[in-house]
């Protein structure tokens, strides 16, 4: 079966379809490979990806546990020094509070003792009591007295 002009289709020799398909197959296997590495480019750019992203998050965590520990260590050091000042402040109050007493005993009508009551009032917002027991006013009267004529 000849056509008119043209080759027949029956004359390939065993070598040309060996060779046909032999170059069918290189064209698929370059496709296959043009194919798995651009999948494999997308693949080593995610990885490439994750990898900054795992670097980073561990960066940002140790950046935490580092944060985390200078404010764990300044609020310690924050709470000694409340505890200090708490300490300090309860002292110098009851010895305020004493010492106003004291002068309340020996000059009632102190202005310096007013302006003390006054101030520690207002510091404490709490009844202070510099109130002197009748006993111990009468106590003080008579050691007053007793100077007084001693000199």
């Amino acid at each position: 079966m000849t056509r008119a002009g043209g080759a027949s289709m029956d004359n390939f020799s065993a070598g040309e379809v060996g060779g046909i398909f032999a170059g069918a197959i290189a064209l698929l296997a370059a496709a296959g490979k043009g194919l798995a590495w651009l999948l494999n480019w997308q693949g080593e750019r995610s990885d490439a990806k994750a990898a900054r992203l795992r670097a980073w998050e561990d960066s940002l965590d140790r950046r935490e546990r580092e944060a985390r520990a200078a404010m764990e260590l300044r609020f310690r050091g924050l709470e000694v020094a409340v505890i200090k000042l708490r300490r300090r402040t309860w002292a110098m109050r009851e010895c305020l509070q004493e010492v106003t007493t004291e002068l309340r005993v020996h000059a009632p009508d102190s202005a310096a003792a007013d302006r003390a009551e006054s101030m520690l009032r207002s510091a404490w917002a709490e009844t202070l009591d510099f109130d002197v027991p009748e006993d111990l006013a009468e106590l003080a009267r008579m050691l007053d007295d007793d100077e007084g004529e001693g000199r």
